[in-house]
Order: structure tokens, then sequence, then C-alpha cells
């Protein structure tokens, strides 16, 4: 069955809430100094990276944190413990950021080696996440009821983006008194300070160890695999929510070419990226403030219908963007969308998905994502070649209606009668 809200907080409750706020919010500290939508753009851009390379940066990461879970979840759910392994993890997946500003303080006289260092840094650091990801996400459930959850999330990203409006100045700064790939190497290195205070405040979670389950119960990957679609059967709201996350990644057609876009059309210096990022991290705080609350009361299913509505608006003002103010308020509506998408669609994951195989039905979920976001890198690329934002902007109007549809169609599992549901 799925999950439902209890009213019994775990243990130490309230010492985990607080250190995953802290260890969160100083990892999104992290993302907002590289950017994907507009720092990593913008870097292959200046070192003449092919236009596929460029729209696949802001979703390069997320490619391997949601590929690898499909080759780790059927024997993590035998772990009673996952505090152990994530740490691991999570000092693997920081150690790349290092080696790329090596690279780009080292080496850059050789645009086409940057390229490919930051291209394979930031997926290996995905890859080594996305090891961890099922662990990560029944660490979380157990540690956090479904009731505050959505602030968990919100509140990560709010302190991540309230980080971050110093971090766009520190973009700025970097870039202009230290332009090109030492610049960008600089930034790699604030990066990864921060990321190590943030495996720091992880290392300081208090987790109680679950019960190992039953050896009968430990399936092979390709027996886990087989089992997913009785699953989906089973629990047809699971399924609802697959086939709606498919077509949710609308924000990733227009996040690549965005910040490009609005510098060419305002003939602006790449060093001014450090502007249109602060109006992108400024979406992401009222985002934040809206979705946490929001989603604590109503559930992960109105946060997520806010960001797809807010994702329709951007699109069509993407369509006016030729001055300051409006490419601004773009920026704004894209930093908005991923401050309450991410927080919607997390929230709803975690109390829809069933109970049952409970690993592998997450890694699935994260397969149907890997999907998604090759496809919306390639159809971004596509557009951009073939008529530059205009079509992306239809693409993402599209892909954010056919999203809402969708969502029509999920009732809010915190609402249901869990027994009924599934009988």
């Amino acid at each position: 069955m799925t999950e439902r809200a209890s009213s019994a907080n775990p243990p130490h409750y309230r010492w985990n809430y607080g250190i995953h706020v802290l260890d969160g919010g100083l990892y999104m500290a992290s993302q907002a100094v590289l950017n994907a939508n507009a720092v990593l753009t913008t870097a292959i851009a200046a070192f003449a990276g092919p236009d596929w390379l460029i729209s696949l940066m802001p979703s390069l990461m997320l490619l391997g944190l949601y590929g690898a879970p499909l080759f780790s979840a059927h024997w993590i759910d035998r772990l009673p413990r996952f505090l152990p392994l994530l740490i691991v993890t999570g000092f693997f997946q920081r150690l790349p950021i290092l080696v790329v500003g090596l690279a780009l303080i080292h080496y850059g006289d050789r645009p086409t080696l940057l390229c490919a260092a930051i291209a394979c840094g930031h997926l290996f650091a995905g890859i080594c996440s996305g090891i961890g990801l099922p662990a990560w996400q029944q660490m979380f459930s157990r540690m956090i009821p479904a009731r505050r959850r959505s602030s968990v999330f919100a509140y990560r990203y709010l302190i991540g983006s309230c980080l971050g409006l110093a971090g766009a100045w520190l973009v700025k700064r970097t870039l202009d008194t230290h332009p090109g790939p030492t610049g960008y190497g600089l930034l790699h290195f604030w990066a990864f300070g921060v990321l190590c205070l943030s495996l720091a405040a992880f290392a300081c979670l208090r987790e109680t160890p679950g019960e190992r389950p039953p050896a009968h119960l430990h399936l092979s990957l390709l027996a886990s695999l087989r089992a997913m679609p009785g699953l989906v059967n089973r629990y047809p709201q699971y399924g609802l929510y697959l086939s709606m996350s498919a077509v949710a990644n609308g924000a990733f057609l227009l996040a690549p070419f965005l910040t490009i876009h609005c510098q060419q059309s305002l003939g602006w210096p790449k060093s001014q990226v450090g502007s249109l990022l602060l109006a992108l991290t400024a979406g992401g705080v009222v985002g934040n403030l809206l979705s946490g609350r929001l989603g604590d009361r109503w559930g992960g299913k109105r946060v997520a219908v806010l960001g797809q509505t807010a994702l329709a608006v951007t699109a069509v003002v993407v369509f006016f963007t030729n001055t300051p103010t409006v490419c601004w308020l773009a920026q704004f509506g894209l930093g908005f969308v991923t401050g309450t998408s991410p927080v919607g669609t997390g929230t709803l994951l975690l109390e829809i998905v069933p109970t049952e195989r409970r690993s592998t039905a997450l890694a699935v979920a994260s397969l149907v994502q890997v999907a998604s976001l090759l496809t919306c890198s390639a159809l971004s690329t596509w557009c951009w070649r073939h008529g530059g934002i205009v079509p992306i902007g239809i693409g993402v109007l599209i892909a954010s209606l056919l999203t809402l549809g969708a969502l029509s169609r999920i009732r809010e599992p915190r609402h249901l009668d869990v027994a009924v549901s599934v009988a």
C-alpha cells in the first residue's frame, strides 16, 4: 500500500529535521554557485562547446542521479541502515567538482578538454549521488513524517536560494575579475568548499536502524524489474505518477538556452550572467516560501500544479524577451518553477510510491526521469537550431499543459483512505 501520513514523530525527529534542512541548504547553495541553467551552460558556450552539450548541461547531473538507482535499488532494500553508504557515496559525489576546478585552472588553453571535463565531472557526480538515491529516499521517509516533508524540501531550497543570492554576486565578481577558465575554476572551488560543509552536516544525522527484510524477499536486478508491471497494475496511482512525470520536465526545454538567449538579445557580455542569475535565484526564493507552507498543509499535488502553472506563464513571457525587464521576469519565472516543482513532485512521489519493493519502485520512477530528460535535451537542441527561443517556448507550454492534465487524474494521497484505494 502507499504511505499514510502519521501523527507520530520518528525518533530524533527534530534533530534530523534540522540537519536535513541544513545539509540540503548548503548543497543547494553550491548548486547556485554552479547553476546548471546559467553558469554551466554559458561556460560550455564560452569554450565553443556544441549546442547538444549546452542543452544537456542543466540535466546532465540529474541523468546520473536518476539513472544509477536502477542498478543499486535491488540491494539497497536489504540494508538495515543507510547512512554509512550515503556518506561514502557523498564523498565520491563531491570529489569530481574539485577535479573539474583543477582542470579549469591548469588547462585553460584547451577548450575541448575543458568542455569534456565539465560534462564528465558533473555526470560522474550525479552517478555517485544516484547510487545512494533510493537509500536517501528511504532514510528520509523514516526520519521525517509525511506531513512535514514539503517544508523540509522547501527550506532546503530556500536556504540554498538565499545563499544563492550571495552566490550570484560571487559569480559576477569572480567572472569580472577572472574571466574565462580561471573564473569558472574558482567557482568550482567555492562550490566544493560548500559541499564539504554539507557532507559534514549530513554525517550528523541520527539514524535508527530498520528491520532487515526477510531473505526470501531479496531479488536480483532482473527479477525486481520483472516485478514492476505487476506493481504498477496493483497501484494505479503510482502508474499515473509515472505517466505524469514523463512530461513534467518542460523547464529543461527552456533552461539550457534561456540565459544565452537573454544575453544575445540584450547584447550583454558573459560576465553579466550574475545579473540574470540573481533574478533566477530570487524566483527560487519566492517559490520555496510558497511551496513549503502549501505542501505541508495540502500535500505535494497542489505544489506541483502551482509549479506547472507558473511554467506555462513563463513560456508565454519568453516570447517577448527583448528588454532587460522581460528577461529578468523570464528568469524569475524559471527560478520560481525550479523552486516549486521539485518540492511538489518530490513530496508526491514519497507519498504515492508503494511500500512494496519501495527502492525498486523509486528507481523505476527515476528511470522515467532519465528518458524524459534525454528527450527534453534532444528537443531543446533541435528547437534552438531551427528557430531559437520561440519553438522552445511553444514546447514548454505544451509540456506544462500536458502535465497539468495528468496531475488532474492523480488523487492527493494524503487525503485518501489507503485501505480503500488499494482494495
